[in-house]
């Protein structure tokens, strides 16, 4: 026969074992939906890239099509990173819509854009949005 301290035992360790087993599956779950969050980004940022490869010197064009995109990209993140995280990857953000498109348009911009280039003072409109692309990228990496 069984006494009832020994049920009681019983019965909490089962309640615990159950418990830290269902804590450690949430924990795996949400690493997981972290992940794929992430994913997620690193694929919207892909699927920019091959568009700004596919429209060559049509850079103005590019920037107008890729605010939407990156904006509703980082929103989409926000909730899957912690302060730390989220807050140099708004920078990024809002450092890329203080731009606009006339500043990437072709012509004299593009000329004077690609002579500063040249001499190492500034650069060219290709630049400047490639290096964002690589900025928000990095960002999302270096936080995984």
């Amino acid at each position: 026969m069984t006494t009832i301290p020994a049920i009681l035992t019983n019965l909490i360790l089962a309640i615990f074992a159950g418990g830290l087993g269902y804590w450690l599956g949430g924990r795996r779950e949400n690493s997981s939906r972290i992940r794929r969050a992430k994913d997620e980004f690193l694929a919207v940022i892909a699927d920019q890239r091959a568009k700004f490869d596919a429209m060559k010197f049509r850079e103005a064009e590019f920037f107008e099509q890729s605010l939407p995109a990156f904006t509703r990209a980082v929103y989409g993140i926000k909730h899957f990173l912690s302060a730390a995280q989220w807050a140099p990857l708004h920078a990024i953000l809002q450092e890329y819509q203080s731009h606009h498109k006339s500043e990437f348009e072709g012509g004299r911009t593009r000329l004077v854009a690609a002579i500063s280039a040249e001499r190492g003072v500034g650069k060219t409109h290709s630049q400047t949005l490639r290096e964002f692309l690589d900025r928000f990228d990095d960002c999302i990496r270096k936080s995984a």
